[in-house]
């Protein structure tokens, strides 16, 4: 009987813990995944050339 208690409390731990939400993103976690995808659209750059000197 005892080993159906604690395969039961064992199972139970176990899909705890593999069904659980993740934990909410901090504020730094999102901020970097909005930069990522800013970036990985591209960087645009012009360069000016001063002519004068």
């Amino acid at each position: 009987m005892e080993i159906f208690i604690m395969l039961g409390v064992v199972l139970y731990l176990f899909t705890r813990d593999v069904f659980s939400k993740p934990p909410p993103k901090s504020v730094e976690e999102q901020l970097g995944e909005s930069i990522t995808k800013y970036l990985s659209k591209g960087v645009k750059v012009r360069i000016e050339t001063d002519d004068r000197g």
